[in-house]
């Protein structure tokens, strides 16, 4: 009798194991490896000029050039590639397309063929055919909770890293405090500088939702401290304004801890605001 009642345990408990296996989503790894052959690093060469508001991640090669470097992703097989606007928009010379092919690296340069400033989102194209195209999908109708995955090439690396997330919200905002509102997806996940422009897919079915674009800041600026215009020092320290270094280095860590000390949050612009710029996707 104890023996029988050993046994059903024994049951029990590889019932329960095998059910929670089964809610272990094992197609997110499957699901990656078929977003990442359709992944591209895109680096814009820009000047010093504009670098300075710049939003995306920006890098200064051996060469002194500067680019603005994000990532995007093919949306066709004849070339078009997705990205995040604020990549792209302040280029003053070409965009690089890169990306691996077997075990080869190409690299094409593209042109930029539509843009929403507004949802914050670029079509560009490289010449190309057989490109590997990811599928599109409104996510109007998608529950809060479906779980996400992302995929980029955060601060300036080579090579792309992948998040995992859920659906936080759906929220009407804007991506500028003074741009109208557009429809974006909250993610509950931090993003770098670099992940600009790359997919946000559903994790079971790899359908590409919305573009990654950007992370709530807090308000630096207001707290920062600014002598008066008239300040003069009464006291130096080996020829140094000890109150004016004081403030400098103040202000120096505030922007600082400002750019690291933020919530866990992404926004990502929703596709449909893409979707009618690829009639054929194919």
């Amino acid at each position: 009798m104890i023996s029988h009642k050993r046994n059903l345990l024994i049951l029990n408990l590889l019932f329960v194991a095998q059910f929670a296996f089964s809610q272990y989503n094992v197609s997110f790894p499957r699901t990656v490896q078929q977003i990442l052959p359709s992944l591209v690093k895109i680096m814009a060469e820009t000047n010093e000029q504009f670098a300075k508001d710049m939003t995306a991640e920006v890098v200064t090669m051996s060469n002194m050039k500067i680019f603005s470097v994000g990532t995007g992703f093919f949306v066709s097989s004849h070339g078009d590639i997705l990205t995040a606007n604020h990549v792209v928009s302040i280029a003053t010379g070409p965009i690089h397309v890169i990306f691996i092919v077997g075990s080869s690296v190409k690299e094409f340069e593209a042109k930029v063929v539509s843009t929403d400033t507004l949802a914050d989102i670029a079509l560009l194209k490289i010449q190309r055919e057989n490109c590997p195209a990811l599928e599109l999908l409104d996510p109007i109708n998608l529950p809060i909770g479906t779980e996400l995955g992302f995929v980029g090439f955060p601060l300036g690396y080579d090579f792309p890293i992948v998040s995992k997330s859920i659906l936080s919200a759906k929220a009407d905002l804007p991506i500028k405090s003074n741009y109208p509102a557009r429809h974006q997806l909250v993610l509950n996940q931090f993003i770098n500088h670099g992940n600009s422009g790359g997919p946000v897919f559903v994790s079971e079915t790899g359908q590409v939702i919305a573009i990654v674009s950007w992370r709530p800041s807090p308000d630096v600026q207001n707290r920062m401290i600014i002598l008066p215009e008239n300040y003069h020092t009464g006291v130096r320290l080996g020829g140094v304004d000890p109150i004016a270094l004081s403030v400098e280095t103040y202000n120096d860590n505030l922007k600082y801890i400002g750019d690291v000390a933020q919530f866990g949050l992404g926004f990502a612009p929703s596709l449909e605001y893409a979707i009618p710029w690829i009639p054929n996707k194919k």
